[in-house]
C-alpha cells in the first residue's frame, strides 16, 4: 500500500485511467470509508457512532481498539491520496457511488469525507442521479 500512497494523482498515465473509466460508463464505489476504518490513530466520530445500536457501536469500537495491535493499518497519507484520487474522478466527470462497506468494518458517511476533500456534494450527487 505504501506505493499506492506514492503514485502521483495528476500523472498522465493516472489521468488516463480515469478518462478511459469514465469513457466506458464505469461507475466506482468509494473505498474511502473502507480506508479510513483502518487508521488507528484516527478518533471515530462521535455523531456516526450516536447513529450505531448499541451492540453494534461497542463491535465498531472493539474493533477500532484493536487496530492499534494489528498488523495491518493505513497510513493517513494513503487516505489523502485516495481522496485525492476520487475527487480527481468526480471532477472528471466519473460516477462516484458511496455506500457502506459490506465487510466487518465501521463505515462512516462519505459526505463528511466530501467536505474534507472540498468536493461539491450537491451538485456531484445531483449529477449523479441525473445520469443514471
Amino acid at each position: 500500500m505504501r506505493i499506492q500512497a506514492d503514485v502521483d494523482v495528476n500523472s498522465p498515465e493516472v489521468q488516463a485511467t480515469i478518462r478511459a473509466i469514465i469513457q466506458r460508463g464505469t461507475p466506482v464505489a468509494s473505498t474511502l470509508a473502507t480506508y479510513e476504518s483502518f487508521i488507528p490513530d484516527h478518533p471515530l466520530d462521535a455523531r456516526a457512532l450516536d447513529l450505531l445500536a448499541a451492540d453494534t457501536r461497542a463491535e465498531v469500537e472493539s474493533i477500532h481498539a484493536g487496530l492499534a495491535r494489528a498488523g495491518f493499518h493505513v497510513e493517513p497519507r494513503l487516505l489523502q491520496k485516495m481522496m485525492a484520487w476520487e475527487r480527481a474522478f468526480v471532477a472528471a466527470g466519473g460516477l462516484l457511488g458511496a455506500g457502506v462497506d459490506p465487510g466487518e468494518r465501521a463505515c462512516f458517511p462519505e459526505l463528511v469525507i466530501c467536505a474534507i476533500t472540498n468536493c461539491s456534494c450537491r451538485r456531484d450527487l445531483h449529477r449523479s442521479s441525473r445520469s443514471r
